[in-house]
């Protein structure tokens, strides 16, 4: 989660907030929506993925929650930001590390920066339009015109998508018109 990040809350299909983590779960303590038998998803805007969060407690212990999972101790040198996790790759590819002047992974970790300077604004633009698309696949897939409208959505063709998506519950598509503007803007 990095410091950016926004959030957007959903009580089945009605909004709930949008903000920072600390907004949005401060909108659903005032909402009273806490609760287990409550279902309230909370997802990470520049994903579209679900951010699972344990709502249990106060506004604050649900942060230093999230805070305490995010800093817990992991393989590798975690005061510099290093983690360890598993890497798969092709005998040819062992190789070819192997034969470089640095390590396997001060190696791999030049390539992924290099690669990551060169990303076009296209790039980003695929990465938002992902986001749209998970954030539909949970909140919109059994909706009549899914399918329709997902297809326009990775075809670019935002005049039909608005078409596609005009009957479906307002807080939804609002929200989808949101992210939308990031992508058109």
């Amino acid at each position: 989660m990095n410091k950016t990040s926004t959030f957007t809350a959903f009580h089945g299909l009605e909004h709930i907030g949008t903000g920072s983590l600390q907004a949005v779960v401060t909108s659903i303590k005032e909402k009273r929506l806490d609760g287990p038998e409550q279902s309230v998803i909370v997802f990470d805007n520049e994903t579209g993925r679900q951010f699972d969060i344990d709502l249990r407690g106060t506004v604050e212990e649900v942060l230093n929650r999230v805070r305490a999972e995010r800093e817990r101790p992991r393989r590798g040198r975690p005061k510099l930001g290093v983690e360890c996790n598993e890497l798969c790759l092709l005998p040819r590819h062992w190789e070819w590390l192997a034969a470089q002047p640095r390590s396997a992974s001060a190696t791999v970790r030049r390539l992924i920066e290099a690669a990551r300077k060169a990303e076009a604004p296209e790039d980003e633009r695929r990465k938002q339009i992902d986001a749209i698309g998970t954030f539909m696949w949970m909140m919109t897939g059994d909706l009549p015109g899914f399918e329709e409208a997902s297809r326009s959505l990775y075809r670019a063709e935002w005049d039909e998508l608005r078409r596609r998506i005009s009957e479906w519950p307002a807080d939804v598509r609002i929200h989808i018109e949101a992210l939308l503007a990031e992508v058109e803007g």
